[in-house]
């Protein structure tokens, strides 16, 4: 009897994928939006002389990596189903976040995939020895975020952890309606809608300055923008200082094409990686010394 036949980790990462048919609210199509605060983060904490592009985060750099485009052939038992279309009009983060529970699945079981430690085909020596190298990560939701700081007022959406009661969190992520940000908003000429590109990109940096990790993302009903936090020579952030990849859009699709999936899968194997994926902020805990002074100011909000 054969062995069962099932779609490979890329199969389920490149298959066409949902396209949002979204409209913008009427009542915000002549504002400016209007992202999170919080003491803690600010637009001014991400320097644009430091905002540069993430070279290597594209299609070509995964699929020409022998590594990669063997882990990618790795078969995955039960994906998740594709998504349906979403309404015409979503009209909140929160229902955003529901709908793209497709996405969640996909990368766990894909990433469960790579990590299989019984294969009908075993991994050639050099990739068994990359994946020695790397710990087994998972996708969750922010409140997940709690255990490891449970003191903390600040929750990102996403959060990747490593396997075990005893994980630690290796990546963070945050979902916004494309009304609130989209990496179109960098060439706005109105000084109001390039603040609010840098406050959200500034809320999910403190993020990963909290949680001390050096990758992080941003997801919306329109794209996927991903984000390295830069370090010097010495291994030490540069306060501000970020790559940024170019946006991946949903509407992405067809040979030779990086999707949303793929992008998310990619940095998650970054995150994964035990050398690297750290990155300690100074610039944050001193921060934080002084506002926890006044605890009560600690919370995000909008206005």
């Amino acid at each position: 009897m054969h062995p069962p036949i099932y779609p490979t980790a890329f199969n389920i990462l490149t298959r066409p994928q949902t396209v949002f048919p979204m409209q913008i609210s009427p009542h915000l199509s002549n504002v400016p939006p209007h992202n999170t605060r919080a003491p803690l983060y600010d637009f001014r904490h991400i320097d644009p002389a430091n905002l540069t592009l993430w070279t290597g985060f594209d299609y070509h750099t995964i699929t020409s990596s022998e590594l990669f485009r063997e882990l990618l052939q790795s078969p995955v038992k039960n994906p998740a189903v594709p998504n349906s279309p979403a309404r015409n009009f979503l009209p909140n983060e929160a229902t955003l976040r529901d709908h793209l529970s497709f996405v969640w699945i996909d990368i766990n079981r894909t990433l469960d995939a790579v990590f299989a430690a019984e294969r009908q085909t075993p991994l050639t020596p050099p990739c068994a020895t990359f994946l020695t190298n790397l710990t087994r990560i998972y996708t969750y939701t922010g409140e997940e975020f709690k255990r490891f700081l449970p003191d903390s007022q600040l929750l990102p959406d996403r959060i990747s952890l490593t396997a075990g009661a005893s994980g630690e969190v290796r990546l963070v992520g945050d979902i916004k309606p494309s009304w609130n940000w989209n990496p179109q908003l960098l060439h706005h000429r109105n000084p109001a809608y390039l603040r609010e590109f840098y406050q959200a990109i500034s809320q999910v940096y403190t993020y990963a300055q909290q949680a001390r990790v050096r990758y992080f993302y941003i997801l919306t009903d329109q794209c996927l923008v991903c984000f390295r936090r830069q370090a010097n020579a010495a291994s030490h952030p540069i306060n501000g200082g970020l790559e940024m990849s170019p946006p991946i859009y949903w509407a992405t699709q067809g040979p030779g094409r990086l999707t949303v999936a793929l992008a998310l899968w990619f940095l998650n194997m970054h995150a994964a990686q035990d050398n690297g994926w750290q990155l300690r902020s100074t610039a944050f805990d001193e921060r934080g010394r002084r506002i926890a002074l006044h605890p009560t100011f600690l919370h995000e909000y909008i206005y």
